[in-house]
């Protein structure tokens, strides 16, 4: 795999399609209900205190039943909901599924308790399709760490600057956790996706850094895609952060992302995309749904 920072991957910022050549499923509609989904896991995930491998997997879980069954055959809210309480049992968190049910559908005390179960009795129906959609296949394991940890050594050596080192690990981390907005765990390891997210961060952004870091994705174990799939896996990226008007926090991906957004606004309008602030920091105080019925 070539790291030439002008390789094509560094040359094609200005598709504005969702990627239809590398994910057939990934549609403008998919990343409403993926966000949608990102959202509500990670509202529950946070009010229960879980790890952050619990919402990875939750998602994980949530882009698997997805392309077995289908968008819109389970309430949204219960999905989630129920990938999150699967996910949690494999973290092996304590909390009753009652106080997952009430936060994820707001109910209270004056909620009935006819209703309470109802709920309850959704969660578990659906927790058994989700089990035979993963085959039973439950852990996830995300290396995320490894690549982290690969910047630190570097610059323990004197390879790296500390700033640069802090603020590439900053970016890459960004961009693996709104990577779960799209279905690319159910296409590629975890292990290739962090090195390629690795990879194009530092390629668009810290050209003159390459050197220094072209071990960590060179070696065998960090399963660098080719050219080809690594472009299809940027262009994935360069969506979301497009649909979603988010930063990747790198100048040069922040000047494709913007004008992936204008081009698309040019071609398509109001409806371009959905301006979207459901990732900010507020949204650690987002209800996910009021009563939400049956689709």
């Amino acid at each position: 795999m070539s790291s030439n920072p002008s390789s094509p991957l560094c040359s094609s910022p200005a598709s504005t399609s969702f990627a239809p050549s590398y994910l057939l499923s990934f549609t403008s509609r998919y990343l409403r209900l993926s966000q949608a989904a990102f959202v509500i896991s990670d509202y529950l995930v946070r009010k229960l205190r879980l790890a952050e491998s619990a919402l990875l997997t939750s998602l994980c879980y949530w882009h698997e039943f997805v392309a077995v069954h289908g968008m819109r055959k389970v309430n949204e809210v219960v999905l989630a909901t129920t990938c999150v309480f699967l996910a949690a049992k494999v973290e092996h968190a304590h909390f009753r599924l009652v106080r997952l049910v009430e936060l994820a559908f707001d109910l209270d005390a004056s909620t009935p308790q006819a209703e309470v179960e109802q709920w309850c009795r959704a969660v578990l129906d659906v927790e058994l399709v989700l089990c035979d959609t993963i085959n039973f296949d439950f852990v996830r394991f995300f290396p995320m760490a490894d690549t982290l940890n690969s910047l630190k050594a570097l610059a323990g050596a004197g390879r790296l600057e500390e700033k640069a080192q802090q603020a590439i690990s900053t970016a890459v981390r960004r961009v693996f956790l709104f990577s779960f907005v799209a279905p690319l765990c159910t296409k590629v390891s975890m292990r290739r996706l962090c090195t390629s997210i690795l990879y194009i961060i530092v390629t668009m952004g810290y050209r003159e850094l390459v050197p220094a870091l072209q071990p960590i994705w060179s070696a065998p174990e960090a399963e660098l895609p080719d050219e080809t799939e690594l472009e299809g896996i940027t262009n994935v990226l360069m969506d979301v952060f497009a649909y979603l008007h988010k930063k990747f926090g790198v100048p040069a991906l922040d000047d494709i992302n913007e004008a992936r957004c204008r081009r698309r606004q040019s071609l398509h309008g109001n409806e371009a995309g959905v301006m979207s602030s459901v990732f900010s920091s507020a949204s650690t105080d987002f209800t996910p749904l009021l009563k939400m019925a049956e689709q």
